[in-house]
């Protein structure tokens, strides 16, 4: 199979924030997201990553605890799916095993867990009664029946290698790619099974037939970003139209400011974006393909010519530190010269001349020497340094000319 020769660095940034009206009523975030990279790889594939929201009934009472079994069930079995021995060289093959297979064993490895955690930590009383208070005894009668109710989450994620991309869903929330020119598109089609704030579930019985599932093989030019949103995003904005120029937005301010300043911001904008829009708890993850547009792969550049020219620097101050040193003690010669030099030009003129017909060269002749082999040496190291901040400064990368963002997110 023939693979893209040119590899490139891929990255994920993540956040996950606690909702307006979660904070308001004193509810945990019930969403969650985890990832996955393979640490010795060059271009940082294969990569996974998964997120979850756990529903916010009350018959959900544990539904974070729902999504935080979910994002890590499906990172298993997903690095399960990428480890086995599968025939490479027929993705076709490869597809519809995905297709099939890992529906099931997502839903079953979820219900196992759940179960695991229900036998180590049985239902309360004052849950039950709680939930009871809130509804009616025929939503505890629900629960008492299939306890994955109160663990009840969806699940979304997209796992990257160097041949694929594979995108699976499970429930509410967003999952769409953005390409060189900021324009998005949806890999997934939109589940009419979503109807108002009607969810599918992995609490659901036989969840695995309302996965959605896509594998789209490597082209010459793969997305330039993946963003994946529980549904807490898209209902802080008043239309699709609106809420998909996040893409765009995200590109450009990656491009802008580098992933270590978006990421190190994420946080603030979704909860900005909770607060003024839907009060749910809003987690987005982003797999970014850096590519030659990117500042902070200009950045890593002229760092390391920074560093190449701090090197250069220590070492001509230790030549500079030399110099001044041997200089000091070219100073004390030439007094003493000098001095000789003066009780020198006191004798007649001819015993100068037979003292330099017998010694071969005058005083003055040494000083010359002595002059101009310093000066030589302090040219030679000036020039030095003038040619490597020269070196340093042509090599300086000057910002292009980029798109100012103006709608929502912005960086602060």
């Amino acid at each position: 199979m023939v693979r893209n020769k040119e590899q490139k660095k891929w990255h994920i940034l993540k956040s996950s924030v606690q909702g307006a009206s979660h904070k308001r009523k004193d509810l945990p975030n019930q969403d969650a997201i985890e990832f996955w990279q393979e640490p010795d790889s060059a271009t940082g594939l294969p990569l996974i990553l998964a997120i979850s929201d756990g529903h916010g009934s009350a018959k959900s009472f544990r539904s974070d605890e729902g999504s935080r079994l979910a994002v890590a069930t499906a990172v298993e079995i997903l690095r399960g799916f990428v480890d086995q021995d599968s025939d490479r060289e027929n993705l076709s093959a490869v597809k519809a095993f995905a297709q099939e297979q890992l529906p099931k064993r997502i839903a079953s490895t979820w219900r196992q867990k759940v179960e695991d955690h229900i036998q180590d930590n049985p239902f309360r009383d004052e849950e039950l009664t709680k939930l009871e208070t809130q509804e009616d005894i025929s939503a505890r009668q629900k629960v008492e029946k299939n306890n994955l109710i109160a663990y009840g989450a969806t699940i979304l994620s997209v796992l990257v290698t160097q041949d694929y991309i594979l995108y699976l869903q499970l429930g509410d929330g967003d999952i769409f790619c953005v390409d060189t020119f900021g324009e998005t598109e949806r890999p997934l089609r939109t589940n009419e099974n979503l109807i108002a704030n009607e969810t599918t579930s992995l609490c659901t019985k036989e969840a695995w037939r309302n996965f959605d599932i896509e594998m789209v093989r490597h082209s010459e030019s793969p997305p330039k970003m993946i963003l994946v949103a529980t549904d807490g995003y898209a209902n802080s904005y008043p239309s699709e139209q609106e809420f998909l120029k996040i893409g765009n937005d995200y590109l450009g301010m990656i491009r802008d400011y580098g992933i270590r300043k978006v990421e190190g911001q994420l946080e603030n904008i979704l909860e900005r974006t909770s607060q003024g829009g839907s009060g749910d708890d809003i987690t987005l993850g982003i797999i970014k393909l850096l590519d030659e547009w990117d500042l902070k792969d200009r950045v890593d550049k002229a760092h390391e010519q920074i560093n190449t020219f701090a090197d250069q620097y220590e070492e001509n101050n230790q030549r500079i530190e030399l110099i001044s040193t041997e200089t000091e003690e070219l100073k004390q010669k030439l007094t003493q010269l000098e001095a000789r030099c003066g009780n020198v030009q006191q004798k007649p003129n001819q015993e100068n001349q037979q003292e330099e017909t017998e010694g071969g060269k005058s005083p003055n002749f040494f000083i010359m020497m002595i002059v101009v082999s310093s000066m030589a040496l302090v040219l030679s190291v000036v020039s030095s340094v003038s040619i490597t901040l020269w070196w340093v400064d042509s090599k300086t990368i000057s910002p292009q000319s980029s798109k100012t963002f103006n709608s929502s997110p912005k960086l602060h």
